[in-house]
């Protein structure tokens, strides 16, 4: 299926963007000029980027990944394997499926696929190994691998309903699609990466990152671009424009920065010139205080991680620390206020060193504050000079 060689996707055009400082590049320069790359070409070399995807019998002669071939059943089943990051376990591991026609370089994938309960046979046992795959059987493995199950969440002969609803697809497939070749899998399974697997709030990524499959196809030789997997991760959803970013934060800053000095002004009362450790009274207006402010500082945490996978690459360290900020003084308003009955009590051990953390607490977000603006402003400062 031949696709627009501009990558309209959201997550494909992510990478697109995002991708520019590693090795990948949206531009390629042919014998007859520059032209754009494919979909499925820049697709394809973002997952071999990340030891996701390879040559599966492509060539020194076919240097781009034989996109335009068509994929037979058996090389379907192992590019999922490949996918889920299991190319190494299933051919290490012992594996096994009753299918009786298989060729010994691909045993180990059916087997594993089989055991996992990815795959079926067209008998009990035989696969027909050599026949081509179609695109609903290939976004049926994607969803078994995500935890999806035929009859319950999908049919398999119309698969790709429930793939559109998750993103995977974007509506190429439908009952007269019976062509699948290599840069189609390329294409939805890197678009699956940033699917939501079934009763989770994870996706597929975050599921792979969780237990260490990059790590462990590091171990086993593979070079791992860690800036694809962050660009990925940080793009599951398309990124909020940058002027709409700043907007957003701009007005953050400026009620947080009330928010702190209101807490320093307070804590600074309550703590030198109340007696706090004595007063009820006192301690009835810290409470107040209190639930009013801690509710605002989580109020900017909720805020500031609700936007977190939307914010612009070049801004997701000064946001990281926007939300440090934002719950070291979740933190230390808590951690103080956890004492508050014990001081009320007449303990100024108790106090004083409460007292203590929560001046290092709020130095500590302070400094956080101030790094997280200056890098946001030397970034807008650097951009309105080029």
């Amino acid at each position: 299926m031949e696709r627009s060689k501009a990558i309209k996707n959201p997550i494909a055009g992510l990478v697109a963007l995002m991708i520019i400082a590693s090795a990948l590049t949206f531009s390629a320069v042919a014998a007859n000029g520059a032209e754009e790359k494919s979909a499925e070409l820049l697709a394809a070399e973002t997952l071999n980027g990340i030891g996701l995807f390879d040559s599966f019998g492509n060539g020194p002669e076919d240097p781009d990944f034989a996109l335009g071939r068509t994929v037979t059943r058996l090389e379907g089943i192992a590019m999922l394997v490949q996918l889920m990051g299991a190319q190494g376990e299933a051919l290490s591991g012992d594996y096994s499926s009753p299918f009786e026609d298989l060729p010994d370089w691909g045993a180990p994938y059916a087997g594993y696929a089989y055991e996992m309960g990815w795959v079926k046979g067209v008998s009990n046992t035989h696969f027909d190994p050599d026949s081509t795959m179609t695109p609903t059987q290939y976004l049926t493995l994607l969803l078994h691998a995500l935890g999806y199950r035929e009859s319950v969440d999908f049919t398999w002969y119309a698969a790709w309903e429930l793939t559109d609803v998750l993103g995977i697809t974007g509506g190429e497939f439908g009952a007269a699609s019976n062509t699948l070749i290599r840069g189609d899998i390329a294409y939805v399974s890197l678009l699956a990466l940033n699917a939501q697997m079934k009763d989770s709030g994870q996706t597929l990524l975050g599921r792979l990152i969780e237990v260490g499959v990059f790590e462990k196809l590091a171990e086993a030789g593979l070079v791992i671009d860690e800036a694809i997997i962050q660009a990925l991760a940080s793009g599951g959803l398309e990124a909020i424009p940058d002027d709409e970013y700043l907007e957003i934060m701009d007005a953050f800053e400026e009620s947080f920065n009330e928010l702190l000095s209101e807490i320093f002004n307070v804590m600074w009362e309550f703590m030198w010139e109340s007696d706090y450790a004595y007063s009820e009274d006192d301690l009835d207006e810290w409470r107040r205080f209190y639930y009013e402010t801690v509710g605002e500082a989580e109020g900017a945490i909720d805020l500031l991680e609700g936007i977190a996978d939307r914010v612009p690459g070049k801004y997701q360290q000064a946001h990281s620390n926007y939300i440090m900020t934002a719950q070291w003084v979740f933190d230390v308003l808590t951690t103080f206020n956890d004492v508050a009955e014990t001081a009320a009590q007449g303990d100024e051990e108790v106090l004083i060193e409460a007292m203590n953390v929560f001046l290092n607490g709020m130095l500590q977000a302070n400094e956080t504050w101030l790094m997280a603006k200056t890098s946001l402003a030397s970034i807008v400062y650097q951009e309105s000079i080029s």
